[in-house]
Parts: C-alpha cells; structure tokens; sequence
C-alpha cells in the first residue's frame, strides 16, 4: 500500500517528467528554423529597372539578399519570354543593368546566377532553351554567356538557372566543365553522377508561401528549406495577365517575414548546407 509521502512523491516525480517533455517540446519548437531564398529570374536589358531599385531598396532595408538570375542577352521584343516568339535580334544587358548589378553584389543585397544565354526557344515538344541541343552548342552558349556576365559585373558567376526550369543531359555536362557549383532549376530535373553538382530546385511561388511556411512549420524537421521562384510580370504593376501581387503586399510579406523568429532569408550559396530539409510548398 501506497503511504501519503509515496503518492506524494510519485505526483512530484510525474509532474517533473510532464514539465520535462513539454520544455523539450517548446525547446524544438524554438529551434525549428525556416530559411527562404528568394531567387528573382528573368532579369535582362527589358527589365524595369525603376522597379529592379525598388525591389532592392526593399531587400537592403532588412539587410537581406535575393538571387538574380540574369540573362546575357534578351530579345527587345518579347519581354515576357514567350516561347512562341523567337526573333534574330538580340541585345546585350545595357549599362545601367551592369550597375545596378555590380551595386547590389558589392553592397550584399543580391546574388547573381546566369539564366541561360538569351531565353529563346529551341525545342519544338515543351519550352526550353538547352533541352534537346547537343553538347558542343549548349557549351558554347553557355560559356559565352558565362564570360560576357562575368567580364561586365567583374565577379565569378558559378550558378545556373536554366530557362523555364528545363535542361538535359548536356547541360549539366556543359556548366560542369564551365565551372558552376550549383543548379536551380525544378525538382523533376535530370540528375547526374558524372558531373558535379549541386541541386537546389524551386519549391515555392509568391502565391503559395505563406501557407508554405505555415505548413512547414507542422513538420518534424528542424531545418526548412524554401526556395520561393518569383518574376518581374507577376507584380500587378506590369499589367500581366500572369500577375499576382502588388509590390506593396509583397513588402508586407517581407514585414511579416522579418517579424518571425524562425524565418531567416539567405542566398541560394548559402543553402547549400541546407539542401537537404527542401520543403515543398504545396
């Protein structure tokens, strides 16, 4: 039979474990971290630039950085990238493009990746600009590509995003040996264990992040990775049938953000070491 200072005791004993379990639960609850890449594509000498400022104003005012994907060269004509339209003329990143570039690298508040050489459509089956080209060609894009960034922003560039997320074989054969680390592209991409590589695919979009991260945050990781994909014509300001979201809702998202404890926005160099806790939002 149980004496008074017995029950005493095993209510005490039970007490202490029930505070134990729900500190350890509070204590991962804390620990859980969200990191968010905004990687920005598209950006090429058709490029608003009034708005590119405004977008990096935002981004520097919370000390953070965003992923450009940038383009060498982009046809005038088709500022969306329709793959339908496929034009001769294409014109290089202008001067204040270089600028605004070579500003934003130096002061922290973007990472630069190479989209590609001028986003044009060379597959007749699904939209891609290297997808199906052999590797000789897509080599010799891509480097000159590669070369004309790097000479004009005075930086190594070793990340790649391909147009419409689309690439093969070859491609990854072609940026392996012209020296880039990683590749941003979508999750179904073609993967290789003769190159090099690193993968960081897309896992978000402006429309379903925020109830990405609150789903994410019901998961049993630690560590969450989103990699949210984002596009000049999805901001209402550019009267796209495609747009989605006011600059000034986006710069609330981005208050909101920086008012959680465990958000924290980084670089796709960054996620490297996270690449691994990849949520999908869905």
């Amino acid at each position: 039979m149980f004496t008074k200072n017995r029950i005493i005791s095993v209510v005490i004993v039970l007490v202490l474990i029930s505070l134990l379990i729900a500190g350890h639960v509070k204590n991962t609850q804390d620990n859980k971290r969200i990191y968010i890449v905004f990687r920005y594509d598209d950006y090429s000498a058709t490029s608003n630039n009034e708005f590119t400022v405004k977008l990096l104003n935002l981004f520097r005012n919370y000390s953070e950085s965003i992923t450009f994907s940038v383009l060498s060269y982009t046809e005038p004509n088709n500022p969306w990238h329709d793959p339908l339209i496929r034009e001769d003329n294409i014109v290089p990143l202008t001067l204040e493009n270089t600028e605004l570039l070579k500003t934003g690298l130096a002061e922290g508040s973007l990472e630069i990746a190479l989209h590609g050489f001028s986003h044009q459509n060379h597959n007749p089956q699904e939209a891609s600009e290297f997808s199906g080209l052999d590797f000789e060609t897509q080599l010799s894009m891509l480097g000159e590509a590669k070369s004309h960034l790097e000479n004009i922003i005075n930086a190594q560039v070793t990340i790649f995003v391909p147009p419409w997320n689309e690439y093969d074989l070859n491609t990854l054969l072609a940026i392996d040996k012209l020296g880039f680390r990683i590749i941003s592209a979508r999750g179904r991409g073609v993967r290789s264990d003769q190159v090099d590589l690193i993968y960081l695919p897309f896992s978000c979009t402006l429309e379903n992040l925020t109830d990405g991260i609150k789903k994410s945050r019901k998961t049993d990781k630690d560590t969450i990775l989103l990699i949210v994909l984002m596009h000049e014509y999805e901001f209402l300001e550019f009267s796209s049938p495609d747009a989605i979201i006011s600059f000034k809702d986006f710069s609330n998202t981005m208050k909101w953000l920086n008012r959680q404890g465990d958000v924290k926005i980084i670089t796709l160099e960054e996620a490297v070491k996270f690449r691994n806790d990849l949520f999908y939002c869905p």
